[in-house]
């Protein structure tokens, strides 16, 4: 293995005594068993895998979460999968989706999205494969094996309930697994331990584990695959734990590979065993983003500074543990560019620039940090794909800076982050509450109402991480390369935000604008001179 691998305790879902082999575009990729084709790449030092569909600009994983239409790979002829989603085999033969870029900027993208290229049409994540779906009934279905799932589905259990557990993941625990919680790193893997002996121990409890769930309906409930098996979940209750996923910033070549969210890089780190880079910046206004600098720094990556663009920032244990350990703490502070290397196909250092306000405005201090690695954890959006398709509305809170779920239908139960949970106890309790209400919606014979999440909201996402330059190139969203200016075009007529879609293509790649769309609302609403707040998605 290259110096890109960690040794163990990093890569918990590595089998490193069997070696896998297969091909990329014709050239070797080799790995471990439990790689997928993109955590092998990046563990021999490979971020960018294909080119931006209208620019052509190279482009690499940024959240390793599965949902990037840039890292869109097809083996044989199966249907197309982000290379983060797709696990290493012996003899895997895959090519990259992407192909050249589009001619006829977005009436060309536009086309190819529609499947009218052959090198980029796309299935739909939300097609059936073909074949008979298997019929599950439980009694309380929980979506998400994370922290909030997992203590959902215990408190349901232990009513007596048939509990279903659904997760994307081969192994359960989710963020117990990847975080960080606190200064020193252990305390979730001991908590997903503990639960998972738990729900191995009740035969009320079943798992579906490597599932991913591709929507809901009132008809179907929810129809998930596993391993080209269709599923189809109707459960008398759902409890929806799905969790956040962390936003990109908005800034000049934000899409160079090497720029990458915090939760991405705990996962390169924890599951994988790979340091995606050997000298990081980190920009955070979280104790999320402070303790991925200190998971870097333990593997051995060299952390150059880190940026809170709070100038009050974040005053807790785990900044206090970056600044006793020698970083450059620097309050007030954000990336106002990202530069290319010497090969121009990966990021080789940012431009650094004291905030003049909450805006997105700089004060024009610029000093150049050389880095092969930017951390991004200033914000997250709720991954509420199912509560909006069962008619949920998300709502932007322009005070706690993201999007609010609201308006839930009876029978569904939000958990944990997705119910703006932070803090691992307030997780977990949060988790605890819709497993009980789960349990008695159904009338189930359930005990005293667990205690609800201790203290306010916290302020964890920055309201506006957006940074124009006078150059341009700050993009928006990566699967139709949609930039700042592209944005603003199209909302200065008075469009709303379903027009801009229209208009740039923005939310019609592979990720449904789930990295794009919050901040596609704020540029819009500016554009028209209106507060974003309030509005819904």
């Amino acid at each position: 293995m290259t110096t890109h691998r960690l040794p163990h305790p990093h890569g918990v879902l590595l089998d490193r005594d069997r070696p896998m082999g297969g091909q990329l575009d014709g050239a070797p990729v080799a790995g471990v068993d439990g790689d997928t084709l993109m955590s092998a790449l990046l563990a021999h030092g490979r971020h960018a895998i294909a080119r931006s569909p209208v620019y052509g600009r190279p482009r690499g994983p940024v959240t390793l979460a599965g949902v990037e239409g840039n890292l869109l790979v097809r083996a044989g002829d199966g249907a197309p999968q982000p290379a983060d989603g797709m696990r290493l085999t012996d003899g895997l033969t895959a090519a990259t989706v992407s192909g050249p870029p589009a001619r006829g900027g977005v009436a060309g993208l536009a086309q190819r999205l529609r499947g009218g290229s052959p090198s980029g049409s796309v299935t739909t994540a939300g097609e059936l494969p073909a074949g008979e779906a298997h019929e599950l009934h439980p009694d309380v279905a929980v979506l998400g094996g994370g922290p909030a799932g997992l203590a959902a589905a215990e408190e349901a259990a232990a009513s007596g309930a048939g509990v279903l557990v659904i997760d994307e993941q081969p192994r359960l625990g989710g963020s117990l697994v990847t975080g960080r919680w606190g200064i020193e790193p252990g305390r979730g893997g001991d908590e997903a331990r503990r639960l998972r002996a738990a729900l191995s121990q009740r035969d009320n409890v079943r798992l579906l584990t490597g599932a991913r769930c591709l929507g809901w309906s009132a008809d179907a409930g929810l129809t998930a695959v596993r391993g080209g098996q269709p599923y189809r979940v109707r459960a008398r209750q759902l409890v929806v734990a799905t969790g956040v996923l962390e936003q990109p910033m908005v800034f000049r070549n934000n899409d160079l590979p090497g720029i990458m969210t915090g939760t991405a890089v705990q996962r390169a780190l924890r599951l994988w065993g790979v340091a995606p880079g050997t000298r990081a910046v980190v920009c955070t206004v979280n104790p999320q983003g402070y303790a991925a600098a200190l998971d870097l720094a333990d593997a051995g990556v060299e952390v150059a500074a880190v940026l809170d663009l709070n100038e009050d920032h974040f005053d807790g244990p785990e900044r206090r543990a970056c600044e006793h350990r020698g970083m450059r703490v620097m309050p007030g502070h954000t990336v106002y560019e990202a530069r290319a290397g010497r090969a121009g196909r990966h990021l080789g250092a940012v431009v650094i620039d004291a905030l003049a306000d909450h805006e997105g405005d700089v004060s024009h201090a610029t000093e150049r940090v050389a880095c092969d690695l930017m951390v991004m954890s200033v914000g997250t959006a709720p991954r509420a794909d199912i509560p909006a398709q069962a008619g949920a509305t998300r709502i932007n809170d322009t005070y706690h800076g993201t999007l609010l779920v609201e308006d839930v239908p009876a029978g569904m139960h939000l958990a944990g982050g997705l119910n703006g949970a932070h803090d691992l106890n307030d997780v977990l309790a949060d988790g605890r509450r819709a497993g009980w209400a789960a349990a008695k919606a159904l009338g189930a014979k359930v005990g005293p109402r667990p205690d609800d999440p201790t203290g306010p909201r916290p302020l964890v996402d920055y309201p506006w991480p957006i940074f124009p330059h006078p150059k341009g190139r700050e993009f928006v969203d990566r699967d139709a390369d949609v930039t700042v200016a592209d944005v603003r075009r199209a909302a200065a007529e008075g469009a709303d935000l379903d027009a801009v879609r229209r208009a740039t293509g923005l939310g019609t790649g592979w990720s449904r604008g789930a990295l794009s769309a919050l901040n596609a609302l704020r540029l819009a609403a500016r554009a028209r001179g209106e507060s974003s707040g309030g509005q819904v998605l």
